[in-house]
């Protein structure tokens, strides 16, 4: 899928990239690229999003951000753009596994079969390198690989009822590491299939407020998925795109609303309290001890503005 089309048709959105740049290029201030501040090569393998894209002189220019800091303008070369995709459970099939070029580059040090065997794994990019489609990885908030997307498992929801189930074993997990106990479920009772990882065949089901995994092959039911072409991936992305800028967009509208009425109010009760002011004074000046007082302070504004 070429990297330069895709950008060259979602500019006006902000895009992520996985940095892959050689020593020496250049970090500038301005899109112009006149005034050199770094080298980006120093955030190689790090994920950075590009929040302006500039194309007016042939040549792709992108303002890059590491989290809430600007960076600066980059011509990148070989850095990856990620695809943005659903954020999705998935499980890395550890029988077919192998490291890739890029996990590698990561970290070369990692025990990648170790890591994989953990929870909390969702899949929430897509990548080309070499001709391979490879989608980014993480364990909770943190990227932890990136995979070949042949090796990548992803959970699908289900809510399919009355399922007959022949008698099998029954895991806690769908790692298929922990087994339950053998009378956990009753067999001569349907089931209700509510996921799956059909890649794995590997079924979650549940009956009454018990819920395990099994193997496929013991039900009667089974689960196809359609493998996604570039162009969907494609679509997709563009799609999320649009959501995330429409999503930015209102809640900067709803912010900058929120704080007009903010400060609305806060002129009113300024408005409301001078008028209350003004009140209180208007009576004091009518009362006998009050005009007193009044004439008082009157002298001694008098006599300030002389001094």
């Amino acid at each position: 899928m070429d990297n330069q089309h895709i950008l060259s048709r979602s500019i006006g959105y902000s895009n992520f990239y996985l940095i892959i740049e050689s020593e020496g290029t250049r970090i500038y201030s301005d899109k112009e690229r006149t005034h050199h501040i770094g080298d980006i090569s120093d955030y190689n393998y790090s994920i950075l999003k590009a929040i302006s894209i500039d194309d007016t002189d042939g040549h792709i220019t992108v303002l890059l951000q590491s989290g809430s800091m600007l960076i600066g303008w980059v011509e990148l070369q070989d850095s990856l753009l990620l695809y943005r995709k659903q954020h999705e459970q998935v499980e890395i099939d550890l029988t077919q596994y192998k490291t890739s070029e890029l996990s590698l580059l990561i970290d070369d040090k990692k025990d990648y079969q170790l890591a994989f065997n953990t929870y909390n794994l969702s899949s929430r990019y897509y990548c080309f390198y070499k001709g391979e489609r490879m989608e980014v990885i993480y364990k909770g908030k943190n990227m932890l690989a990136i995979v070949e997307s042949k090796y990548v498992a992803h959970q699908v929801a289900l809510e399919v009822e009355d399922v007959t189930i022949e008698q099998t074993i029954v895991y806690s997990t769908s790692k298929f590491n922990e087994a339950l106990e053998q009378h956990y479920f009753d067999f001569n009772r349907p089931f209700t299939i509510i996921a799956a990882y059909p890649e794995l065949g590997r079924l979650k089901v549940k009956q009454g407020e018990r819920t395990g995994w099994i193997s496929n092959s013991a039900a009667s039911y089974s689960v196809q998925i359609e493998e996604k072409s570039d162009e969907t991936i494609y679509s997709e992305h563009m799609n999320y795109c649009y959501i995330h800028e429409t999503e930015l967009t209102q809640s900067v509208v709803k912010r900058l609303l929120n704080e007009n009425i903010s400060l609305r109010n806060q002129l009113i009760k300024a408005s409301e309290q001078r008028d209350r002011i003004e009140t209180l004074y208007q009576n004091l000046k009518k009362s006998k001890l009050g005009s007193i007082q009044v004439k008082i302070w009157e002298r001694r504004k008098k006599g300030g503005k002389k001094r």
